[in-house]
């Protein structure tokens, strides 16, 4: 996929989730294969999702955006905001 694409996703994705909230946490466990599974799932349904990545979670911010697209394919970080990421799936 072409990079003008993807940046006019992430900028239509980014107004898009100004209104939402978060709809999955990343907590004290971290992110687990459990984790992956229920974000694929809702992301079959829902596109984009916010992540609050909570205070004591062992992972921070960062890390945890690396992790996501790594495990994830095709996984898109929209935006970054304290400890909220807004992931897309590009189909």
């Amino acid at each position: 996929m072409d990079e003008k694409r993807i940046k006019k996703i992430k900028i239509e994705m980014r107004k898009k989730s100004i209104t939402m909230k978060a709809k999955i946490q990343i907590g004290k466990k971290g992110i687990t294969d459990e984790f992956i599974r229920e974000l694929e799932r809702r992301l079959e349904h829902e596109n984009p999702i916010k992540i609050r990545v909570l205070k004591n979670s062992p992972i921070d911010v960062d890390k945890a955006c690396e992790e996501l697209q790594r495990r994830i394919k095709n996984l898109l970080i929209v935006d970054v905001r304290g400890r909220t990421i807004t992931v897309y799936k590009l189909k």
